[in-house]
């Protein structure tokens, strides 16, 4: 980079940062927030020497179930948060189904499942999960009022990170210069 630097006759710049897959804050949002811009930037992700000019916008997204404890031996006397919290990723699964290969949809992962119950004798009060849902750009308005439009009205919805899709039309000028070489 250091001799490419010298030879081209415009601004070059590297940036390698290391908390890209946990939401890039302290990277490139950092370098962002203070200022430092690009008319065109490369990201370095394996495309086998393709071009790939998008990308899906991360939305992680926590949902809390909450129940009513009991003794496991009563169970009609509580209510499982884990089951209903069950019911809840099921309709999540049908809003967005688990693609059998590749493909340009919004996805959905179940990343985490918590409970603070500690032990097997009681039926637990309270379900955490954890979402990691990939927007494709032409959806990225409509997936989270579609959440909440299945989110039972007793369960809480917290945003974790909320990020853009990437997008450049294959008709710019800077990827059909990178096309060209």
């Amino acid at each position: 980079f250091k001799e490419l630097a010298k030879k081209v006759k415009y601004p070059l710049g590297l940036q390698i940062v290391t908390d890209e897959e946990i939401g890039g804050h302290n990277g490139t949002g950092y370098q962002i927030e203070k200022g430092i811009r690009a008319e065109f930037a490369i990201a370095g992700e394996y495309t086998n020497l393709l071009i790939n000019n998008r990308a899906k916008g991360p939305l992680w997204i926590k949902v809390t179930a909450k129940g009513k404890t009991s003794h496991g031996a009563y169970v009609w006397q509580g209510i499982n948060a884990i089951q209903k919290m069950n019911r809840f990723i099921n309709a999540m699964n049908k809003l967005y189904p688990i693609p059998k290969k590749e493909a340009w949809v919004t996805t959905q992962n179940l990343a985490k499942i918590e409970t603070t119950n500690e032990t097997v004798n009681k039926v637990p009060d309270n379900c955490t999960t954890t979402f990691d849902i990939r927007r494709i750009p032409e959806e990225i308005d409509q997936v989270l009022p579609k959440i909440k439009k299945i989110l039972p009205k007793d369960f809480v919805l917290k945003i974790l990170e909320n990020e853009p899709a990437q997008f450049a039309k294959e008709t710019d000028l800077y990827i059909k210069r990178l096309a060209k070489s």
